[in-house]
């Protein structure tokens, strides 16, 4: 019974994962090109050359929209669509010689969709209100982001069109951070911040916002997590020893 509560317990925190991805996917790829026809090149750093070497942040952010568009199409696809057919493309993929040693984590993924496919189904209005969440919280933290730099940088100036060139930059910001392969995009963040608000904030500034902002929306969470989860693993260990010496 035990099993079977974890083997659910997993299987429902992959649900999860899955539809959080297509939720936070369609938010950007909505999003972007809205932000771009409004505001043009200029969501984009303008010193990409420093930093983003010879290919430059417009290709790199090309790049990254258009395999965020295929994934997220074809996640789409095998939740809303054909769970089942999705699975079978993942195997027939992994049959390649050299996508051989991922067909284990293809079956698990296909398995993961079905459930995921079954759950949102089963749930009506899910869709639209779990959309709606995932917008409220992203804007939350592009505000976190836009209030710090104001209560940190006096000569700011506050009016609406540049808090919503800003909100627009942090976007396309942030889709170049889901491209960096640390965990939460560490260390690359904080360059990429004073990246996008060159020419907005004093640069002596923005590193310093930039850390303000991670400690308050990442580091907090990471040190939190040194501090409990050893606690919380000793006391499941002790849990485990008690049943086990109570049996």
């Amino acid at each position: 019974m035990c099993t079977f509560a974890r083997k659910t317990s997993t299987a429902k925190r992959q649900t999860i994962v899955i539809y959080t991805v297509i939720l936070d996917s369609v938010f950007f790829l909505i999003g972007i090109p809205i932000f771009y026809l409004i505001f043009g090149n200029i969501i984009i750093p303008p010193n990409e050359a420093q930093f983003f070497g010879n290919l430059g942040a417009t290709v790199i952010l090309i790049i990254t929209y258009v395999g965020m568009l295929l994934y997220t199409t074809l996640f789409i696809w095998g939740v809303f669509i054909n769970p089942k057919k999705l699975k079978s493309f993942l195997l027939f993929c992994c049959k390649i010689p050299f996508l051989k040693r991922f067909q284990e984590k293809a079956t698990q993924l296909g398995d993961d969709i079905v459930l995921t496919s079954k759950e949102v189904k089963s749930k009506n209005g899910i869709i639209m209100s779990s959309f709606l969440a995932t917008c409220g919280a992203w804007t939350g933290k592009f505000l976190l982001i836009i209030a710090i730099i104001i209560a940190l940088v006096p000569s700011f100036e506050t009016n609406i069109p540049l808090l919503i060139l800003l909100f627009a930059k942090l976007k396309t910001m942030f889709v170049l951070i889901l491209l960096f392969p640390s965990p939460g995009g560490a260390g690359f963040a904080e360059l990429a911040f004073k990246a996008f608000m060159y020419g907005y904030i004093p640069s002596t500034s923005a590193l310093v916002i930039a850390l303000v902002w991670r400690l308050m929306s990442y580091y907090s969470y990471l040190i939190a997590g040194a501090i409990i989860i050893p606690t919380w693993l000793r006391n499941r260990w002790k849990e485990r020893g008690e049943s086990k010496s109570e049996s």
